[in-house]
């Protein structure tokens, strides 16, 4: 079974047919998600009325960024069905991530800048991208954006701008930061790399 939804108009062209055998025959349903600040994609194992796997990415990501992640769940699902149930990014995952991604880790799929970078990544992969700050920049395209800031630069309590709303930012969660959408007074996670802009 193919995925229910076509992921082709969002990944470098070359890695196609490299995709098309790692999910053939997979019982997997791929979403293209809206642009969420706390991840850039996600895997959720059968559940309830759920019958599938489901993989969801953020579909505003560069096609280099959505190689990645569509790569990232995708070990996850794999180590799902071997059964596996220690640490959700621990060794097991590090080393299953790395091996579908070897095939990838080349000209013909990423950039001169973000090749290099990559494997460094991949010389102990972690969770979030945003830990590599580097190539979290490179796989989003951007070279220090006049005007803005990474959000962890900010001070706790600073507010900032970001998608035309207003934010305070909070404290630091591992790899995110919490902040106060002051017009809904709701919280939200952010990478904690995310480019800002600093009231």
């Amino acid at each position: 079974m193919k995925p229910r939804l076509n992921f082709r108009d969002f990944v470098p062209e070359s890695s196609i047919p490299l995709l098309d055998t790692m999910m053939e025959g997979e019982p997997v349903a791929l979403k293209i998600s809206r642009s969420r600040q706390s991840k850039w994609g996600d895997f959720r194992a059968p559940h309830g009325a759920y019958k599938l796997s489901r993989i969801s990415v953020n579909g505003d990501l560069s096609k280099e960024a959505f190689l990645l992640t569509l790569v990232h769940e995708w070990a996850h699902y794999k180590l799902w069905k071997e059964r596996y149930r220690g640490a959700p990014h621990g060794d097991a995952w590090k080393r299953c991530f790395a091996e579908l991604m070897s095939p990838f880790l080349n000209e013909s799929h990423f950039s001169a800048t973000v090749l290099p970078l990559l494997k460094r990544y991949f010389q102990n992969p972690s969770a979030a991208i945003s830990s590599s700050p580097e190539l979290y920049e490179a796989l989003l395209g951007k070279k220090g954006d006049d005007g803005l800031k990474k959000l962890n630069e900010l001070e706790v309590g600073s507010r900032f701008t970001f998608r035309a709303k207003t934010y305070e930012r909070g404290a630091l969660r591992r790899t995110r930061i919490l902040c106060l959408r002051l017009d809904n007074k709701k919280q939200y996670l952010f990478m904690a790399n995310t480019p800002v802009q600093s009231s």
